[in-house]
């Protein structure tokens, strides 16, 4: 009697645990399809993929600053898609601050770090960071998404979904209910947090783009402010030559 009462038991156990992961996956997968509408949403909301698939090239002009410092930059950025770029602020006295990405070569050039290629998650992420909106693109940029709740925003609710790169870390982005749009960044690079702010957004030849991303780390914040955006305009290859210090690199001097 009492072995017939432990099996049982036993078979009841099993069921429930069974129905416990049947029902756990069942919840993952819904959340998990919630956290795609939401990016789905965004992505229709900036324009529609048809519409941002046609960008071949994009040059941007706008100011870095840090207003701590009462310091500001010209910055400029050049894209062409699916693997250049190039972007350049000239931070005076303090120096330049030089990334790009030339076909297998992703590489950063500043005064802190001097000349670097980029390997592994961080490689991925100037990469992604290159494109016209990573987050609307993010079936190609993006592994796993998991809702993680809601936060309330300069007054507004929003949804927070972490998105989870296949290498690297992940990206918690918070996206306003009401407008649909991207409003707040949080990732880690190096061991520290870094939160980014987007705002401003304004339409470009049908495309939705932030013009104002304030970014805050522990040790400052800094700002970069839009100025002028042209899309599909011949670019020479020339400005997506390896500087001279990368290309030794490469090379392996």
């Amino acid at each position: 009697m009492r072995q017939t009462q432990k099996t049982g038991f036993g078979f009841r156990s099993s069921c429930s645990i069974a129905l416990l992961i049947i029902l756990f996956c069942m919840t993952g997968h819904a959340a998990e399809g919630e956290a795609a509408k939401i990016l789905d949403r965004y992505a229709d909301t900036v324009g529609g993929m048809a519409k941002l698939k046609q960008v071949k090239s994009t040059v941007i002009k706008g100011t870095f600053s840090l207003p701590d410092m009462g310091m500001y930059a010209p910055m400029e950025s050049y894209t062409v898609t699916p693997d250049r770029s190039f972007m350049k602020i000239d931070i005076g006295e303090f120096g330049t601050v030089m990334n790009g990405v030339n076909g297998d070569v992703v590489w950063d050039i500043n005064p802190m770090t001097g000349p670097r290629i980029l390997t592994g998650g961080e490689r991925l992420a100037r990469i992604r960071q290159a494109q016209v909106d990573q987050f609307a693109n993010w079936k190609d940029n993006f592994t796993k998404l998991e809702l993680a709740g809601k936060e309330t925003i300069n007054g507004a609710e929003c949804s927070k979904v972490i998105l989870t790169p296949p290498e690297g870390n992940s990206l918690t982005c918070c996206f306003n209910d009401e407008t649909g749009l991207l409003v707040k960044v949080v990732g880690t690079q190096a061991g520290q947090t870094i939160e980014t702010s987007v705002k401003n957004y304004k339409e470009v030849n049908g495309i939705k783009i932030a013009h104002l991303i304030e970014m805050f780390t522990p040790q400052m914040s800094f700002t970069i402010e839009l100025e002028s955006i042209e899309q599909n305009v011949d670019i020479p290859d020339e400005r997506f030559a390896l500087p001279p210090e990368i290309q030794s690199l490469v090379d392996g001097e």
